[in-house]
């Protein structure tokens, strides 16, 4: 055997240099972080990016009106007073607010509100589909430049009931805080019911939610155009006994 014939193979050289699996990795993080910015922007930055994995805040800043406008807020924090009355007022409530949950008013018409310092009362015609019109009064208060509704009183010569539980609960009172300074409900207070914005508020049904209560009303007439609104309300449960809360009032 020749000495040529006793040398070991080599290959021939393609001309191209082996590339370092280092480098592949490298190469293969810089394209998927290219890729995770491009959906990143396109979904809508962290927030679209929590929707798409199905992630998102379990609750909502209030956002409560002042002279200078809404601003970014934590829940309001009230004096025990105020508390108690916007606890106690909505208690006392408590026929109007279930008749109105339970979808038998069917509308309510409201007059010229009275301010005086940092109280309003508005005078309704509220329409019942089974009883007689019934005239009455909001009620709202105001604090730190925020209104707030705290009860309605149906027929002024009637003495408004003795609440039931008498202990102002606290989570209910801060739920209600909550959402009634949001800057929709602040809009619809101030320029709806006491800036003469809409008079008349037509009930188009009632959803019935888990804990929650969503009446569609129509608003018309008044200064402001014809809108459509939705009133929340939110239950409290105390052994067998049932209470609903008015949460907040929105434009829809």
């Amino acid at each position: 055997m020749s000495e040529s014939q006793t040398q070991s193979y080599k290959p021939a050289s393609s001309g191209a240099k082996r590339v370092s699996p280092v480098f592949l990795w490298i190469l293969l993080l810089v394209v998927a972080g290219g890729a995770f910015v491009a959906a990143f922007y396109w979904a809508g930055g962290i927030s679209g990016v929590q929707s798409m994995l199905g992630l998102g805040s379990a609750q909502q800043s209030a956002q409560p009106a002042s002279s200078a406008g809404a601003k970014a807020s934590s829940v309001p924090s009230l004096p025990a007073d105020a508390q108690a009355l916007m606890y106690t007022q909505q208690l006392q409530s408590q026929p109007y607010i279930g008749q109105l949950g339970d979808g038998e008013i069917t509308a309510m018409s409201v007059g010229t509100s009275a301010v005086s310092g940092d109280s309003a009362v508005v005078p309704v015609t509220v329409a019942r589909k089974t009883q007689r019109l019934a005239k009455g009064t909001l009620l709202l208060k105001r604090y730190n430049g925020t209104w707030y509704f705290t009860g309605i009183k149906v027929n002024d010569d009637e003495t408004m009931p003795t609440p039931s539980p008498s202990t102002v609960d606290a989570s209910v009172v801060q739920v209600i805080t909550q959402q009634q300074a949001q800057a929709p409900t602040q809009a619809v207070i101030r320029d709806g019911l006491l800036g003469g914005g809409h008079t008349k508020y037509t009930v188009n049904g009632v959803v019935n939610g888990a804990g929650t209560k969503t009446i569609n009303v129509s608003m018309s007439g008044g200064s402001a155009p014809a809108e459509n609104g939705r009133l929340v309300l939110i239950q409290k449960t105390d052994g067998a006994d049932t209470y609903w809360f008015v949460a907040r009032f929105e434009k829809q």
